[in-house]
């Protein structure tokens, strides 16, 4: 008879938690260590390492807890929950550190949840173990975790200091030294220096002065890709997704936008921080930029059997609004004249929303404008001073400088702290938001009064006179000129209010077939007299 051999005693298991705090981690000598010191205590201890079912956080931060509620160190407390890791099993970690760096409070409900669960929490840089039995025997272990999780929340708060002074420190020297190594596609970053392309930069600046003419960007990319323009990247074509980008960039004035990864609740998000002017060679200037975003905010992107050819059809394209809601008109076809042909309706209304179905027709419309806008343009108001505004923006500016000026004599006086260098983060982009807004002001300010206006004016009158009538270089240059052109088909008189962008409105009658009407200058939002 063969003698039956006593089975072998089953081994307790061991799970072994790494954790890195970037990705990037995991490539150099974090993951070999940790690895080995796991290795080495479950040989020492006679334990069974799980290589099957591992919890590896990669690159996930146990400063905000998120390796808990998402990461797997979350789904290790849910495996213990399910009993899929066995009460008596162990868990080994480095340190504590690998855990948590949130604090001792805040960690503590995550380690009592682990060892509550019949789990051995080990600690392999030290060798300690912690047990429920072990904490209630031994006062001690549970104080020595306790500042065990401080020295890690505390590490990780000077190390937050030190990255924020050291990129404060890294802004201060942005006009001589590049922070990036990227740089936009019209730029070369040559010895430490960013410099314009000048072959890109050309087509940049044709890109903004084709917008400026009321040119789409479809018609954009076409030209580019028709004329066999050489793409700034590895793309054999121009893409109207990258005209967009480039047009909405602040790079092309010079400003650079640097961003922080920062966390919010279990997500990571990358936050603005305060532009720095004057980091970039700039390809057109800020008043080219401010009008181009003009155009952009007040302008719908043209859809339909148009668009690929960039035709504009509507004159009033982006400008029309409803007198009933405000939205925007937009131009309807609807077969051949004398019953059909084109008309203006609400577009909120068209698409069943809450406002009134009511079409215009649109060539009384156009007539009615082309026949006055000589005796529009010639009444044009006098504009607004935007004098309270300014003043406003200019307080809070000195109210914020005052601020800054105070907390860096604190910083100074008591040293740096997390909590200071936050709010002096918090200062600085209020300053740079509100600088940046006093900017634009400024900008659009000189853009809406004297000589600018008037040239705007001599190119509209321009365009209006060639024949045949080139309806998207009008478009772009009344959208420069005008907020909106409510289209009141209310009012008896049936007239186009059109609003300046300096303030005051016109008055077009469209609606008396032909009869010649005197257009006065209706100034709502000015004191000051018409021009």
């Amino acid at each position: 008879m063969k003698r039956k051999t006593k089975p072998e005693p089953t081994k307790l298991r061991a799970y072994s938690y790494l954790r890195f705090s970037t990705p990037e981690q995991s490539q150099g000598d974090s993951r070999r260590r940790q690895t080995d010191l796991a290795q080495r205590y479950a040989a020492a201890h006679d334990l069974e390492l799980d290589d099957k079912l591992t919890f590896h956080d990669l690159g996930v931060s146990a400063y905000s807890g998120a390796n808990v509620e998402t990461g797997q160190l979350g789904a290790f407390l849910e495996a213990v929950r399910t009993k899929l890791v066995p009460p008596g099993s162990y868990l080994l970690v480095e340190n504590l550190d690998r855990i948590s760096r949130q604090g001792w409070w805040d960690a503590m409900p995550t380690l009592q949840a682990i060892i509550n669960s019949g789990i051995t929490l080990v600690t392999l840089q030290s060798g300690r173990e912690y047990t429920a039995d072990i904490l209630r025997r031994n006062p001690m272990a549970g104080m020595e975790m306790q500042f065990e999780l401080f020295r890690a929340k505390s590490e990780s708060d000077t190390k937050g200091v030190r990255v924020g002074q050291a990129w404060a420190a890294k802004r201060a020297r942005a006009t001589t030294e590049p922070l990036t190594a990227k740089v936009p596609g019209w730029l070369v970053k040559v010895d430490h220096t960013i410099k314009l392309v000048p072959q890109r930069a050309t087509v940049v600046r044709r890109i903004f002065e084709w917008t400026l003419k009321g040119i789409g960007q479809n018609s954009i990319t076409e030209r580019l890709n028709a004329g066999k323009v050489q793409t700034f990247g590895r793309a054999t074509y121009w893409q109207r997704s990258y005209i967009a980008k480039i047009l909405n960039n602040v790079a092309v004035i010079g400003t650079y936008i640097p961003h922080l990864l920062k966390r919010e609740g279990t997500k990571r998000a990358r936050k603005p921080l305060a532009p720095i002017a004057n980091y970039y060679p700039a390809v057109v200037t800020k008043q080219t930029f401010a009008r181009v975003q003009t155009l952009l905010r007040s302008h719908a992107p043209l859809r339909g059997r148009h668009a690929t050819a960039g035709v504009v059809r509507n004159l009033f394209s982006g400008l029309a609004r409803c007198p009933k809601c405000g939205g925007t008109m937009t131009r309807v076809y609807k077969g051949a004249p004398p019953k059909g042909g084109a008309y203006l309706a609400c577009a909120l209304a068209k698409t069943g929303g809450e406002c009134e179905y009511h079409a215009v027709r649109y060539e009384p419309v156009e007539t009615a404008f082309l026949r006055d806008a000589e005796h529009v343009l010639h009444d044009m108001p006098a504009g607004e001073e935007e004098g309270k505004h300014a003043d406003s923006l200019e307080a809070t500016l000195l109210y914020l400088e005052e601020q800054r000026a105070k907390l860096l004599g604190t910083i100074k006086k008591q040293g740096s702290s997390s909590k200071l260098v936050a709010l002096l983060r918090k200062l600085e982009d209020q300053l740079a938001s509100h600088r940046q807004a006093q900017d634009e002001l400024l900008i659009e300010r000189a853009d809406m009064l004297g000589p600018v206006v008037e040239r705007k004016v001599a190119n509209l009158r321009a365009v209006l006179r060639r024949k045949p009538l080139d309806r998207a270089a009008a478009n772009a240059l009344l959208r420069q000129l005008f907020t909106g052109i409510v289209v009141d088909y209310t009012d008896e008189t049936k007239a186009l209010v059109l609003q300046w962008r300096q303030g005051g409105e016109t008055l077009v009658v469209y609606g008396m077939d032909g009869k010649r009407q005197v257009t006065r200058a209706r100034e709502r939002k000015q004191k000051g007299t018409s021009k």
